[in-house]
């Protein structure tokens, strides 16, 4: 497939035939031949389309992930985020910023409780609702607070666990300090909780 753009890839779609997979192979009896084209365009990292044309027959497919089981994400992270702050009352608040960080995630059913710690003494509390769709968790806008006074709304989004550790990405809006927008990806390995 040839990468046509950020989220569309566009390729030659072929068809098959040959043995059928129970019986010895025959490598005569294989034939491949062009039969059109497909197209996959994703809109989100949850959805997308589909669109082939198959001996001049157009089709088009909406597609959404399919969750089989709630994945559990709880667990003890040591990672960092990465993030990109605007619109903070305060410029000196604006920039982009790389922070170390661990994070005690607890998980009961779609209940969430997350605790991020950093190396400044800063700690912040979010607690939410987990949602899934496919391996892709998600928190909706849930608040938070934090010891240093900062107060908001956090939305987590694309998070994936593995048994070695978690990734995401995430957006925040500062009600304390004003106006501070923040988004961001972070990532960790698993680790035990000192």
């Amino acid at each position: 497939m040839d990468f046509t753009s950020n989220l569309t890839w566009t390729g030659a779609l072929y068809a098959t035939t040959g043995s059928y997979f129970g019986m010895p192979w025959n490598p005569s009896a294989f034939t491949i031949a062009p039969v059109g084209t497909m197209t996959w365009t994703a809109q989100t990292v949850d959805t997308g389309t589909l669109t082939y044309v198959v001996n001049g027959v157009p089709v088009v497919k909406n597609v959404v992930r399919q969750t089989l089981v709630l994945d559990y994400f709880g667990g003890f992270y040591i990672g960092g985020q990465h993030e990109v702050v605007t619109g903070c009352a305060n410029p000196a608040l604006n920039g982009t910023f790389d922070l170390p960080a661990s994070v005690d995630f607890v998980q009961s059913g779609t209940a969430v409780n997350i605790e991020a710690v950093y190396p400044t003494g800063t700690n912040c509390t979010y607690t939410g609702t987990l949602s899934e769709s496919g391996q892709m968790g998600a928190v909706q806008t849930t608040p938070f607070t934090c010891n240093d006074g900062s107060t908001g709304t956090v939305s987590l989004a694309e998070l994936q666990v593995t048994a070695s550790g978690l990734t995401g990405t995430y957006s925040a809006s500062y009600s304390s300090p004003a106006g501070c927008e923040v988004n961001g990806r972070l990532g960790g390995v698993r680790g035990t909780a000192f």
